[in-house]
C-alpha cells in the first residue's frame, strides 16, 4: 500500500529537517500517482518553513508539472529547468520522480522513471538553513495534494545513474547507498506513525511520520527488503520479520 491523499485534509509530518544549508551532494526520490491532471498547486514534499527558508517538491505549480523549488537559497536558482511533466500514463500507473545534485560547480539532474535529464553540468547552489519541519502531501495545513505517494527517500550523496534507474525499477531505497541514506519512508499505509527505514529500528527510532487522515492506497511493486539488518538483530517483534517486502499491494 501507499498513502492516499485526498486534496483537502491529509498529510504526513515530522519535526525534523533534511538537507539544511546543504551545498550538496544529495539525492531525493519518490513515487507519485496523481488522481488527475487538473489540480491546483500542491505539495508532494516540503522541508523547512511554510513561507520562507524551505525546499519543496511541488505539483501543478505550472501545469501538469512536478518542480523542485527552494527559497532563500544561495547561488543559482535550482528551480530553473527542474520541471518534470506528467501525463495520463502517470495518472494510471504513477511515476518515479528524482532530483540529484552533485555539489558545487557540478551536475544538477532530474529523473523521470529512472531516465535522466541534465538540468546543468556545472551549477552551484546551497539550500537554506531549515526549521525542523517536514511534510508530505501538503505545506502543513495548506496546499494539499490529491493522489498517492510512496517510496520517499533522501540521501546525502549523489546516486549514480544506475542507482536511479534501479529505484525506478522497484529496488527499495534501503538497498541503495545505505550509508548515506538520511530518510526512507516506503509509506505502506499499514502502521501509524509511518516508520523510517533509514533507521536500524524503524518502528522505534528514526524520523517516523505522524499520519493525519491519509489512508492506504495502491503501492508500486518493489523488491528487496526494507530492513537494513537481519531479523535476529532487530528490536521489533519476531512476527514483524520482512513485512515490508512488497508485491505491489
Amino acid at each position: 500500500m501507499s498513502r492516499s491523499f485526498n486534496g483537502s485534509t491529509t498529510e504526513l509530518s515530522v519535526a525534523q529537517a533534511f538537507l539544511s544549508a546543504s551545498p550538496g551532494p544529495w539525492t531525493i526520490s519518490l513515487w507519485f500517482k496523481p488522481t488527475n491532471l487538473t489540480q491546483a498547486m500542491s505539495m508532494l514534499m516540503r522541508c523547512g518553513g511554510s513561507t520562507t527558508n524551505y525546499w519543496r517538491v511541488t505539483w501543478e505549480q505550472t501545469n501538469n508539472t512536478v518542480l523542485f523549488v527552494a527559497n532563500a537559497y544561495t547561488g543559482t536558482n535550482p528551480a530553473t529547468g527542474s520541471n518534470i511533466l506528467l501525463g495520463s500514463t502517470d495518472v494510471a500507473s504513477g511515476a518515479y520522480i528524482g532530483y540529484r545534485y552533485a555539489g558545487a560547480a557540478s551536475t544538477w539532474d532530474r529523473f523521470y522513471n529512472g531516465v535522466k535529464t541534465s538540468i546543468s553540468s556545472a551549477i552551484t547552489f546551497a539550500l537554506p538553513a531549515l526549521a525542523s519541519s517536514t511534510y508530505l502531501g501538503s505545506n502543513g495545513g495548506t496546499l494539499y495534494v490529491n493522489g498517492f505517494i510512496a517510496e520517499v527517500a533522501i540521501w546525502s550523496l549523489a546516486l549514480t545513474d544506475q542507482q536511479m534507474a534501479d529505484l525506478a525499477a522497484g529496488i527499495m531505497a534501503s538497498q541503495i547507498a545505505r550509508g548515506a541514506l538520511l530518510a526512507y519512508w516506503p509509506l505502506r499505509g499499514t502502521t501509524s506513525p509511518e516508520p523510517d527505514f533509514a533507521s536500524a529500528t524503524p518502528f522505534i527510532a528514526g524520523s517516523k511520520l505522524t499520519v493525519t487522515n491519509a489512508t492506504a492506497g495502491t503501492h508500486p511493486t518493489t523488491s528487496g527488503y526494507a530492513y537494513p539488518v537481519p531479523a535476529e538483530q532487530r528490536h521489533e517483534p519476531a512476527w514483524v520479520l520482512d513485512l515490508y517486502h512488497s508485491t505491489g499491494t
